[in-house]
């Protein structure tokens, strides 16, 4: 009796060394930072417009450390009829339109421009909208 429990102990004792290796696994102090910074900015959210009166306002929420490029058309997303750029600088949030022709269909489309050249520029964020 008094040997089974030796025996009992020793393979307790035992199978706690060959699992030693496999519950302490070490992690490395790795220095590399991937994934500190994104690899692309991400769209500006809440992209919307105001389009009950005129000045028509479109706003969105500013992204840390980015200006933005936003596009205009008078077609419905297609960016192609009377094409207008505008670049705006870090912070802001909105746009104001005026002059637009009334019951036009008019498509705004923001991106987002990296401040830094290591982080890539955002896709766009797309609307569509009638001006009043």
């Amino acid at each position: 009796m008094l040997l089974n429990r030796i025996i009992a102990n020793y393979l307790i004792a035992l199978a706690a060394l060959v699992m030693l290796p496999v519950l302490c696994v070490s992690c490395d102090d790795d220095d590399d930072k991937t994934g500190d910074e994104p690899g692309q900015l991400f769209r500006p959210v809440l992209f919307s417009v105001e389009s009950r009166t005129e000045p028509v306002i479109l706003t969105w929420v500013p992204i840390k450390d980015a200006s933005y490029l936003m596009e205009i058309s008078r077609d419905s997303l297609k960016f192609e009829v009377e094409l207008q750029r505008e670049s705006l600088q870090t912070g802001t949030k909105e746009l104001e339109l005026s002059g637009l022709m009334k019951g036009e269909r008019y498509s705004a489309r923001i991106k987002s421009i990296s401040n830094n050249p290591a982080i890539r520029d955002s896709e766009f964020a797309t609307l569509s909208f009638v001006a009043p």
